[in-house]
């Protein structure tokens, strides 16, 4: 036990990878398929998509990813190279990005088969996307660009001669920070993210931008949007956060991030609801990296939440075999 959390291990990245290859984000379907992505390997050296089969209810609980191994399906093509994130799309695709756009790919129906795809937007410092299944709508952001150069939150609807374009909704100030990780989708059109940097020491923080007609304590306007600072970090609770935030149906935010911690490896944090409008958020420290040989450091993909309380997430080295590891944290 290590906070209020526990690790379990669920599975690891060959031994032939090096840390820096590390992992995306775990991309679930509806039948228990997952993703990940490196950004190193493969034919092209641009890194590769691994597939597995989890039951989420109970395989993992109890021993991790029993009768499937993971195992590389698709070698990725030089223009999807060093992927940063990865989604599930409407209609059996997905979306990666990497620092120089967003990448549509074509799933088959089978773990392995035939696949596709091609680069549907040149996004400079893209940082990752994620999809409105209602709308269809791709919200990304930036670690760059925007009318203050810090970055921006943005929006891609079908449409231009790319088939997509463009919408800026928010652009970052130095006060702000510079966002770090892809945006979250919230109710009520908010969309909440991380900033490396943010925060009264540049520790990082965690944020919401609303729609410029919600009422917000302190907060700063741009284009329709506002942003409100939810935490910060101080270092020792935590300290770079790159994974997007998890939100649950409460309204209580988790995360991790990169660095920061008793062993400086990186945390597990959960920030509480709000009591009241306007009111400050509590942040708990769920879990600290780095306290065992094989424990796993630097987490930077998103979490999801497995089912059973727990939450799976993926680190970029630190485990047995030093190359990356899916984990998950359980009460």
């Amino acid at each position: 036990m290590n906070g209020v959390y526990s690790e379990l291990i669920l599975a690891e990245l060959p031994s032939q990878y090096s840390p820096s290859a590390g992992f995306t984000n775990v991309a679930f379907n509806g039948e228990g398929r997952g993703y990940v992505a490196t950004a190193t390997g493969g034919v092209n050296n641009a890194g590769q998509i691994f597939g597995f089969w989890s039951d989420i209810g109970r395989a993992v609980q109890q021993q991790g990813f029993p009768s499937a191994p993971m195992r590389a399906q698709w070698d990725l093509p030089s223009f999807a190279r060093a992927p940063s994130s990865i989604v599930l799309a409407p209609g059996g695709k997905l979306l990666l990005t990497n620092a120089n756009g967003v990448s549509l790919f074509i799933v088959p129906s089978a773990m392995s088969g035939n696949w596709s795809g091609s680069q549907i937007l040149a996004i400079q410092n893209c940082l990752g996307v994620t999809v409105d299944p209602v709308t269809d709508y791709i919200y990304g952001a930036t670690s760059s660009g925007g009318a203050n150069g810090k970055g921006e939150l943005f929006k891609l609807s079908r449409g231009g001669p790319t088939g997509y374009t463009k919408t800026t909704l928010y652009s970052f100030t130095a006060y702000d920070g510079t966002p770090s990780s892809r945006p979250t989708l919230g109710p009520n059109g908010a969309i909440y993210g991380v900033t490396r940097n943010g925060g009264y020491n540049a520790f990082g923080s965690v944020y919401v931008v609303q729609p410029f007609s919600a009422t917000i304590y302190n907060t700063s306007y741009i284009a329709g949007y506002q942003l409100t600072t939810l935490a910060m970090f101080s270092g020792y609770d935590g300290a770079a956060p790159i994974s997007p935030p998890l939100l649950d149906s409460y309204g209580a935010v988790y995360g991790t991030t990169s660095a920061g911690g008793p062993s400086n490896k990186g945390v597990v944090y959960k920030v509480d609801k709000a009591p009241y409008p306007n009111a400050q958020r509590m942040k708990y420290t769920l879990y600290t990296f780095g306290s065992s040989a094989s424990d796993g450091v630097a987490p930077t993909a998103p979490l999801i939440f497995s089912g059973d309380g727990g939450l799976i997430g993926t680190n970029v080295g630190g485990d047995a075999t030093n190359g990356g590891s899916v984990f998950k944290v359980n009460p």
